[in-house]
C-alpha cells in the first residue's frame, strides 16, 4: 500500500538522513578495510566493525522509530513513546551484534593469534576463549533488546484500520471454511506427504549421483509444487 500520502517533509528527511548515516558507516568501513592492508592477515577487522558500529546502530534505531510511527493505508501508527522503546530494543540488538566481532577480533590480536587462522576451525586451544568472550557480549545487549521487543510485541494492540480488519476477517473465514472440510484437508495432507516423500527420495538419489552439494535444490522445487497444489485446492468451488 502506498504510504506517500501519509508522509510529510520531515519524515522523508528522517528516512533520507538515517539512510545516509547507514551508507556513510558502510563506506567508512570499506575505506578502513582497504586502508589497513592488501592481505587479509594485515586487515584490522576490529577497526572495520568498530567504524560501522555507531552509524548502523543509529540507523537501525532510527528506521525502527520512523517505520512504526508511520501511518499507512491499512494501519494506524504506534505511539511515539512506544515506538521509542521499539527503537531502543532494536538498537540494543544491533549494537550487541556489531560489538561481537569487535571484541572477537580485538582479543585475537591481543592474544597474538595468527590473524584469522584460528577462527574457521573454532579452535578451543587457540581461539576458544576469545570466542566465548565475544559471545558473552550478547548478554548485556542482545538479550535485553530481545526482551523489550518480545514484551512490546506480545502487548501490542491491533492497529489495523476498519477496512483492513474486515478484509482480514473475511479472508480467515474463507480459509477456515475451506480447510475445515475433511475431504479437502485429507487430500491436501496426502498430496503434501507424497510431495515430501518423493523430494526426500530424489534428494538422497541425486546426492549419491551428483553430490549433496547440489541435490538440496530439490526441496526448493518441492516447496514451490506444494504451494501450487495449495493454490489449486484453495480455489473456490464455485469459481
Amino acid at each position: 500500500m502506498d504510504i506517500r500520502n501519509f508522509m510529510d517533509a520531515k519524515r522523508v528527511g528522517g528516512y533520507v538522513t538515517f539512510g545516509a548515516l547507514a551508507l556513510f558507516g558502510i563506506i567508512s568501513a570499506v575505506i578502513v578495510f582497504f586502508a589497513t592492508g592488501r592481505r587479509i592477515s594485515n586487515i584490522d577487522l576490529t577497526a572495520v566493525f568498530a567504524t560501522m558500529l555507531p552509524f548502523l546502530t543509529a540507523a537501525v534505531a532510527g528506521f525502527t522509530w520512523l517505520g512504526l510511527t508511520q501511518e499507512t493505508a491499512s494501519e494506524y501508527p504506534v505511539s511515539k513513546k512506544r515506538a521509542a522503546w521499539y527503537a531502543a530494543g532494536a538498537g540494543l540488538i544491533a549494537f550487541g551484534l556489531l560489538t561481537v566481532p569487535v571484541v572477537l577480533f580485538g582479543r585475537l590480536e591481543e592474544g597474538a593469534q595468527e590473524a584469522l587462522g584460528a577462527i574457521p576451525a573454532l579452535n578451543i586451544n587457540g581461539g576458544g576463549l576469545e570466542i566465548l568472550g565475544a559471545i558473552s557480549v550478547l548478554i548485556p545487549f542482545v538479550l535485553p533488546g530481545i526482551g523489550i521487543l518480545a514484551f512490546l510485541g506480545l502487548t501490542e494492540k491491533d492497529r489495523l484500520k476498519p477496512w483492513a480488519k474486515d478484509f482480514r476477517d473475511k479472508a480467515v473465514k474463507r480459509e477456515m471454511e475451506m480447510w475445515n472440510d475433511p475431504a479437502t484437508a485429507t487430500r491436501f495432507g496426502m498430496f503434501s506427504g507424497a510431495i515430501w516423500i518423493f523430494a526426500a527420495g530424489v534428494f538422497i538419489l541425486l546426492g549419491f549421483l551428483i553430490g549433496f552439494k547440489f541435490s538440496w535444490l530439490v526441496f526448493i522445487f518441492a516447496t514451490a509444487f506444494q504451494l501450487l497444489v495449495q493454490g489449486v485446492m484453495s480455489k473456490p468451488k464455485n469459481a
